[in-house]
């Protein structure tokens, strides 16, 4: 399901039987480079949200927004514009190498 996170919180809404008007338009992170500048600084601000809140930073988390965010760091999920690791293409960060510091990090990996 595609997320944005608005003032510190997911939003969430279904895709599927919604028409999705050219206003509307889902980023498509196979494409890059037809990412508007608001798209990618969107997706860069989920992307260090998503780490902050793992390592501790966020100290307004919740244990279930916790997990919520390990599930998005560990999430092979590359259709989603904003899973991990869709982020990570549209940037060319190295997906694992990322995920395997952040999981050390928290002594899990």
């Amino acid at each position: 399901m595609p997320q944005a996170r608005i003032n510190g919180r997911v939003r969430r809404a279904p895709l599927r039987g919604r028409p999705v008007s050219s206003r509307h338009r889902i980023p498509d992170p196979a494409e890059p480079d037809a990412l508007t500048w608001s798209e990618r600084r969107l997706m860069l601000a989920t992307l260090e949200e998503g780490i902050r809140t793992l390592l501790g930073m966020d100290r307004n988390a919740s244990p279930s927004w916790w997990r919520q965010e390990y599930v998005w760091l560990t999430s092979r999920d590359r259709e989603q514009p904003f899973a991990f690791e869709s982020i990570c293409t549209v940037f060319s960060l190295d997906a694992d190498g990322i995920r395997r510091r952040v999981l050390a990090s928290l002594g899990l990996g």
